[in-house]
Parts: structure tokens; C-alpha cells; sequence
């Protein structure tokens, strides 16, 4: 909370990356992230196969406490402002 007794605004973060993403490096960013967030996360993510991977659900499962993954539609790119 704020000295006004308001909630802290949302943070946007956003890794570009400049090959093909795989598993690995999409892991990888995220432990990254989480070592600069405190508290609670929501990832909003798409379907790219990097996010689906068994190895990337794997990861999320021992993640449980810390994010809450929301996934965009299967195809909504009005939503996904990368695409």
C-alpha cells in the first residue's frame, strides 16, 4: 500500500529476445524475473510451443507459489500487442 493507502500500481515487464525462443531461454528469463519480484506475479503468456513445453510446465508446477499464469486465447492477436 501507498502512503495514501492505495495499492502499488501493476509493473509491465517485456523480454524481447532476438532468435527463436526455446524452453530453456523462456526458464531461464523467468528466473531471472523472479529474482527482482517480490510477492505474487501474473503471467500473461500466449501459446507459443516455449510456453507449452513439458519442461516449461514442469517449471511451473514447482512454481506453484509464486505465479499465476493467465493464457491469451488461442488466437486473439488484438490482444497480444507483439503480434
Amino acid at each position: 500500500m501507498t502512503e495514501k493507502g492505495e495499492p502499488p500500481a501493476p509493473k509491465f515487464y517485456l523480454h524481447l529476445f532476438k532468435t527463436s525462443v526455446h524452453d530453456t531461454h523462456f526458464i531461464r528469463c523467468l528466473k531471472e524475473l523472479r529474482r527482482h519480484i517480490r510477492g505474487r506475479l501474473v503471467l500473461l503468456i500466449d501459446r507459443l510451443a516455449a510456453h507449452r513445453s513439458k519442461k516449461t510446465q514442469t517449471f511451473f508446477k514447482t512454481q506453484m507459489h509464486w505465479p499465476r499464469i493467465e493464457w491469451f486465447p488461442p488466437y486473439a492477436p488484438e490482444l497480444n500487442p507483439v503480434e
